[in-house]
């Protein structure tokens, strides 16, 4: 198989799952108010970063998210869907990474599956519309296992 060919055996399968789980979520993320608990990432957000990073407005949370999330408004506004865009970009990002994931822990066709459960997954796509850092932490996972299969790999000394 030429490289051309096997590009384009990986990338067309993994680009229609990612294109889906991305429309979806845009079409979804601004059809509902803002609940109660995504409330809270807008009171968290809306004195700026500084509160965030000294802790005094994250509740208890990690400040990532919410530097994010108030980056994304800063950039694109406080509608619902403003609001969730940072969590739908993360849960999109999930389809490419779950199949790497799956490639270099198993094989191929692990890999397409991964990509197919966070595409189409009913927990993910909740996730990916709510402004709360549910879906960057499942991104922040995924990454950590990426790590730890490049490490497990080619261990180097400390």
């Amino acid at each position: 198989m030429t490289a051309r060919a096997e590009l384009g055996a990986v990338w067309l399968p993994l680009a229609l799952p990612t294109a889906a789980a991305a429309a979806r979520a845009k079409a979804t993320a601004g059809t509902h108010p803002l609940w109660m608990d995504e409330a809270c990432s807008y009171f968290t957000i809306e004195t700026g970063a500084l509160p965030i990073l000294t802790g005094d407005r994250s509740a208890g949370n990690p400040p990532l998210y919410f530097l994010v999330l108030w980056a994304a408004t800063a950039l694109a506004g406080t509608s619902e869907w403003a609001m969730r865009l940072p969590s739908a970009l993360a849960a999109t990002a999930l389809v490419p990474l779950g199949y790497l994931a799956g490639t270099r822990y198993a094989n191929r066709r692990a890999g397409l599956l991964a990509a197919a459960l966070f595409a189409f997954g009913p927990l993910v796509h909740h996730y990916a519309i709510e402004a709360r850092n549910y879906a960057l932490l499942m991104l922040e996972v995924v990454g950590y296992l990426l790590a730890l299969e490049r490490a497990l790999r080619a261990p180097r000394r400390i």
